[in-house]
């Protein structure tokens, strides 16, 4: 027999700490939403905070196995279920703790349907920045069915799901490998120790293919100059170190400055045809040659590069090659994110041949890269369509469910 409750009514809901610990080197992680990624937690980029704030955090928000977390700040959702003895606290994520007559694994599959997870975000406060609140999230309905029931569900879930990831990871590992493909390919023609044995090509520094290296490579201003007050809704574009991506400009999500900041700053401005790279982050050094914008302006960790004396194509092909990734990153400075100089950026060590074989050398390329991008936008439409089939097959063995049997 399904019955209809709440979250709070059927389960132990809680949340992790409001409170803002402080950091420490070495302690405990403290997950927040921002960890909760792909029904795992990622410790990749995680804070530390010391054994007492832990041990303070755990006394009412403590996790244990069985239990399960999602995230209920900015993208809602993500559920997580706890297999493994956790050895964190958490802040700002929702904590539903589960008894021997209830399945997480359902709770789970409840949390990440998307009927469930779009109504949590229509129904989220917040303008910046979208929020449930714990009273919410225990008055949010739910129907379960007896645990018999439940693990039936989730065991006919797992089994569809189990089957669609190892599709999604087939797709991705012939993403991944065809780009490693391409990326042999740039390393074969650009590396250092094959060119070293050609007559026909010539080792020049980037400065030296500008017509004037100093007003020809720059990077963009002072942060003073360029401020967060700075951007308005519309107007001139602005490209920041997200938007820069191996051969092309993602235009999404694109910052603006009025005409006139644009003209005091237009020195550290691009037009279409110019080469932008990066020269903070990892990895360094990621080059793009603008098509689609007329003019604007780069941050200060972008480099804005105009070479008049080398194809523009084969340069950003060689920028972004293996070779060069590896000379630039072996130049970098900085203890925290990586970091080169412009002067790094104005002597990078530029091998080419004739125009001529420039020219056919990138028609060559060009032909390969344009065959991978067409390959990666199938697989990119399976791996669409999967993911839409997951949906699909939540709805009809979840919600179908719920339907049919609370009726």
């Amino acid at each position: 027999m399904w019955k209809d409750t709440t979250l709070g009514e059927y389960y132990d809901v809680r949340d992790g700490t409001h409170d803002s610990p402080q950091y420490v080197e070495d302690g405990y992680p403290l997950v927040t939403s921002k960890n909760l990624k792909n029904g795992k937690i990622d410790l990749s980029k995680i804070k530390y905070i010391s054994e007492k704030d832990y041990q303070h955090i755990n006394k009412r928000s403590g996790v244990d196995v069985g239990d399960v977390l999602m995230a209920m700040i900015g993208t809602i959702g993500n559920p997580v279920e706890i297999i493994e003895p956790p050895k964190f606290a958490i802040k700002n994520v929702a904590l539903f703790k589960t008894n021997t007559q209830q399945s997480p694994a359902y709770l789970r599959y409840f949390l990440s349907h998307p009927d469930t997870v779009s109504k949590m975000m229509s129904d989220a406060k917040g303008t910046t920045q979208k929020f449930v609140g714990l009273g919410y999230l225990r008055n949010f309905p739910i129907s379960v069915p007896p645990l018999a029931e439940q693990q039936r569900i989730v065991a006919k879930l797992d089994a569809a799901f189990a089957e669609i990831d190892n599709e999604i990871r087939l797709c991705k590992q012939n993403i991944d490998n065809s780009n490693t493909l391409f990326n042999s390919q740039l390393d074969y023609i650009f590396n250092n120790k094959n060119l070293s044995k050609s007559k026909e090509w010539i080792k020049s520094l980037l400065k030296d293919l500008c017509n004037n290296f100093k007003a020809d490579i720059v990077d963009g201003p002072f942060g003073s100059n360029l401020k967060k007050s700075d951007y308005i809704d519309r107007g001139t574009e602005v490209l920041k170190i997200q938007n820069i991506k191996p051969f092309y400009i993602n235009n999404k999500k694109m910052s603006f400055v009025s005409k006139k900041k644009y003209h005091e700053l237009k020195r550290h401005s691009f037009a279409s045809g110019d080469i932008i790279m990066t020269k903070l982050g990892e990895p360094l050094g990621v080059s793009a040659i603008v098509e689609d914008l007329k003019k604007g302006l780069i941050v200060a960790d972008l480099v804005r590069i105009r070479a008049a004396k080398i194809n523009t194509k084969f340069l950003c092909y060689q920028l972004n090659s293996p070779s060069i990734n590896r000379y630039i990153n072996s130049q970098q400075t900085g203890s925290g994110r990586k970091r080169i100089r412009l002067s790094v950026a104005r002597e990078l060590p530029i091998a080419h041949p004739s125009m001529e074989v420039q020219h056919e050398i990138v028609k060559s390329l060009d032909k390969i890269k344009n065959d991978i991008e067409s390959l990666s936008n199938i697989y990119n439409l399976k791996l669409n369509n999967l993911e839409s089939l997951k949906s699909s097959i939540l709805n009809q063995n979840l919600c179908e469910n719920i339907k049919g049997n609370a009726a």
